[in-house]
């Protein structure tokens, strides 16, 4: 993604802290050597996606869906370890580089300030909770139409699914990483998880699909939306691909090409650019 962000977007958080969460996350499963003196970091993101309208002089804000997500760390001092686990997901927010290295060490500021103001408090916790609330927000340019504005919006439906991310996700008393959970087509196509993803106003982007197979709108009328293509080198959106396996379907709805799961044995046939499958 680089350090940019697309004009009309802007991101706000807040910190606070939360013992209710404590018992939905249990960090001895998670650390990898963990003791009796070590203490876990929760940081739970809770993101609102949210709609700016300029109304006259002033703004309205509309709440276009929301999510909750959460990585723990052994140590207030691995910044690295919160910003590798939680950048996947931020940067499907369109997020750059520059403001997620922010965002995560002013989580982790918050969190030793905390700590040093309850010291007596948090002394006997084996857990810290704490919570980044994250609006997301997509704002209307100034001379552009509110569906415009809708059209390019920043929500659930138009980027990876959380679902499949490798984030941790409340799930009552305890966890489990949601990628263990899911027992459905994606397990055997793990390789959907790993697809290069692209704004549509990204030259790459654009370069892939001007029109998705699957919706058949244009890449320009949802200009939000996550861009990628299969191994034949077609591009869809990404929200698109998901619906479309999921429904059962195995091949490439552009093409014809059979998309192989990852139980089977197959080559790529270089001179007629398609799968070759491989019997046992």
């Amino acid at each position: 993604m680089g350090s940019r962000r697309p004009a009309g977007y802007e991101y706000l958080h807040r910190f606070w802290m939360d013992d209710s969460l404590i018992p939905y996350y249990n960090p001895k499963s998670r650390l990898a050597n963990p003791s009796v003196e070590e203490k876990g970091y929760i940081f739970e993101i809770q993101t609102n996606f949210k709609l700016k309208r300029r109304v006259v002089d002033e703004e309205e804000q509309q709440v276009m869906g929301s999510e909750i997500f959460a990585e723990i760390v052994p140590s207030i001092d691995d910044s690295w370890w919160l910003e590798d686990n939680l950048s996947g997901r931020l940067h499907d927010y369109w997020m750059s580089i520059d403001e997620i290295k922010w965002l995560v060490n002013e989580a982790l500021d918050f969190a030793q300030q905390k700590m040093a103001i309850d010291a007596a408090k948090y002394a006997c916790y084996s857990v810290i909770p704490v919570v980044v609330g994250l609006d997301v927000c997509t704002v209307q340019r100034e001379g552009e139409t509110i569906d415009d504005t809708m059209g390019r919006a920043i929500r659930p439906e138009h980027i990876f699914p959380l679902s499949l991310s490798f984030v941790l996700e409340r799930r009552g008393p305890g966890w489990r990483y949601n990628s263990e959970i899911e027992k459905s087509y994606i397990d055997h196509k793990d390789f959907l998880k790993g697809l290069a993803r692209y704004r549509p106003d990204d030259d790459v982007g654009l370069a892939h699909m001007e029109v998705c197979g699957v919706c058949l709108l244009h890449s320009r009328a949802t200009p939000a939306a996550q861009v990628s293509y299969l191994p034949c080198c077609h591009a869809f959106h990404l929200h698109c691909f998901f619906r479309w396996f999921n429904d059962g379907k195995s091949s490439c709805p552009s093409c014809g090409d059979r998309v192989p799961t990852d139980l089977e044995k197959y080559d790529w046939d270089l001179e007629n650019n398609k799968h070759i499958f491989l019997i046992n």
